[in-house]
């Protein structure tokens, strides 16, 4: 593979070679591309950290209105086969063998 790099980082890859911390101009790109590498892996990491412990609060939040909504009797029985012959329909899925919670 051949790199062209602007003056002013193929002089610092000089200088790295020229220090002796890296043996060639290879060994200093591939060194950089780790850092990268690591340094991206690294923050997507803690943005999927985040994204699951906002998406937990949310979470924590609605649960909480439904517990609040049940103790001041707002909460209806759900239907459960109602629910699963629905979300088949919306879905295109043909409707499950017949199941005791199917009724």
């Amino acid at each position: 593979m051949t790199i062209e790099l602007p003056a002013p980082l193929q002089t610092f890859v000089d200088q790295q070679v020229q220090s002796g911390r890296y043996a060639d101009a290879g060994e200093v790109v591939a060194a950089a591309l780790l850092e990268w590498h690591d340094r991206d892996a690294e923050e997507g990491a803690d943005a999927d950290t985040q994204d699951d412990e906002a998406y937990q609060a949310y979470l924590r939040r609605e649960i909480a209105i439904g517990i609040e909504q049940a103790d001041r009797g707002l909460s209806e029985e759900l239907d459960i086969p109602g629910v699963i012959r629905r979300l088949h329909a919306e879905h295109g899925i043909p409707p499950p063998e017949e199941h005791e919670c199917l009724g």
